[in-house]
C-alpha cells in the first residue's frame, strides 16, 4: 500500500510515492506544461508504474493557504472545498490551481484526499508578530495579517535539526533558500516569527520578487507603470533578475562574482544581506539560539551563500550549522499517516 503526495502548480504537477507501512520513498516523477490536470495524473500512474491504482490507500495535496482557520493537516471533504475557495481571494496564485489538483486527483484515486497547508505550521505566531500596523479592522474582517509560508519544509528542518542535536526541543532558525526565500524563528517548537507575510512577496530578496520594500514605492510606481506592470514587476522581474539584469539563477551570477565581474558580486552581497537581517533579528528575539539551518535549493547547494551571510553576522556566536536536504513531500506524507492513524 502507499500514500501519493501531490504538488500542484499552475504549469506543472509533482508526484511522489511512498511506502505506507514505513514512509519509504518509492518513486517521483514531475509533469510539466500542464493543460489538463487530469491528463497529467493519468501520466504520473504511468510514470510511477502504478499497476493497481487500488494500491493508494490515500492522497495527501499541499495547499498553500488555509488561513486562520484550518492549521492541521485535513481531510479534504466537500465543505474543506468550499472553504478552500473562499480562501483563493488570499492566495489567488496558488489555491485555485490546488483545488483543481484536488478535484482531478479525486476522479481517478478513489480514497481518502488530505490537505497539508503550507501556512499551518506558521499558527503559533503570536498576535504582537502577526497583525500589521493597519486599522484593525482590515484584520478582523479581511483577514489582513501575516500568514507565513514554506512551512511544510521549515516543519521538516525543524524536526531534522533536533535529530542531529539530539534533542526533543530546541530553539532555532530555519532558512529555506530557493527561487523563494524564508527564514523562520522557532523558540522550543513554536514558531515566533517568520519573514513571509500576508503574501510569499514580504521578507528577503528572491529569485524574481522584490522582498520587503517601501510600500509607498509601489504608490509612485504604479502612478508611472500602471498597477498590472506594476504587480509583475516585483512578482516576475526583481530580485536577483532585477538585480542582476541577466539571471535569476544563482549559479549564474556566483560565476560571474567568481570571475571578478563588481556588479555580480555587488548583487550577491545585497542578497546575502537580505538574509541575515531576517536571521540577525532572530537571534535577538530567541532566549538561546542551538541552530541555524538551511534548506532549499540554494540554502542546500551553495556554500558560499551560507558563508555570505554568516559573515554578515559577526555577533552571533557561533550556533550548530546544519544543512538539510528538502523533503516536503516526505513531511506531507508523514502528517497525513499520522492524521489518519489517530
Amino acid at each position: 500500500m502507499y500514500i501519493l503526495t501531490i504538488n500542484t502548480g499552475s504549469s506543472s504537477v509533482k508526484v511522489d510515492l511512498f511506502h505506507y507501512s514505513n514512509l519509504k520513498h518509492a518513486a517521483s516523477t514531475q509533469i510539466d506544461r500542464v493543460t489538463s490536470y487530469d491528463k497529467a495524473f493519468k501520466q504520473a500512474i504511468e510514470n510511477l508504474k502504478i499497476d493497481n491504482i487500488k494500491d493508494i490507500k490515500v492522497v495527501t495535496h499541499r495547499v498553500v493557504h488555509g488561513g486562520e482557520r484550518y492549521t492541521d493537516t485535513m481531510l479534504i471533504t466537500t465543505n474543506l472545498e468550499k472553504a478552500l475557495h473562499k480562501l483563493s481571494s488570499l492566495a489567488p496564485l496558488h489555491n485555485p490551481v490546488n483545488l483543481k489538483g484536488i478535484k482531478a486527483a479525486k476522479k481517478i484515486f478513489h480514497c481518502p484526499h488530505f490537505a497539508v497547508f503550507d501556512t499551518a505550521f506558521h499558527k503559533t505566531i503570536p498576535q504582537k508578530a502577526h497583525i500589521y500596523g493597519l486599522p484593525i479592522k482590515y484584520y478582523r474582517n479581511d483577514g489582513v495579517r501575516k500568514y507565513g509560508f514554506h512551512g511544510i519544509n521549515h516543519k521538516y528542518m525543524y524536526s531534522k535539526a533536533l535529530k542531529e542535536l539530539g534533542k526533543l526541543k530546541a530553539s532555532g532558525i530555519t532558512c529555506h533558500i530557493g527561487n523563494g526565500v524564508s527564514v523562520t524563528a522557532i523558540e522550543k517548537g513554536e514558531v515566533i516569527d517568520t519573514s513571509m507575510g500576508f503574501t510569499p512577496l514580504e521578507g528577503c530578496i528572491m529569485g524574481t520578487r522584490s522582498g520587503s520594500i517601501d510600500p509607498e514605492i509601489l504608490s509612485y510606481l504604479k502612478s508611472r507603470y500602471g498597477r498590472l506592470n506594476t504587480h509583475k514587476l516585483i512578482q516576475e522581474k526583481s530580485g536577483l533578475l532585477g538585480l542582476s539584469e541577466f539571471s535569476s539563477d544563482m549559479r549564474d551570477i556566483y560565476a560571474k562574482a567568481k570571475s571578478g565581474v563588481k556588479k555580480a558580486q555587488l548583487v550577491l552581497d545585497i542578497y546575502n544581506y537580505s538574509i541575515a537581517k531576517y536571521i540577525g533579528m532572530y537571534f535577538a528575539m530567541l532566549p538561546e539560539l542551538d541552530f541555524i539551518a538551511f534548506s532549499g535549493g540554494i540554502g542546500q547547494n551553495a556554500a558560499y551563500v551560507r558563508k555570505g551571510i554568516l559573515q554578515n553576522l559577526p555577533a552571533i556566536k557561533r550556533p550548530k550549522i546544519i544543512v538539510i536536504e528538502a523533503k516536503e513531500a516526505y513531511q506531507m506524507a508523514l502528517e497525513t499517516k499520522e492524521k489518519l492513524e489517530n
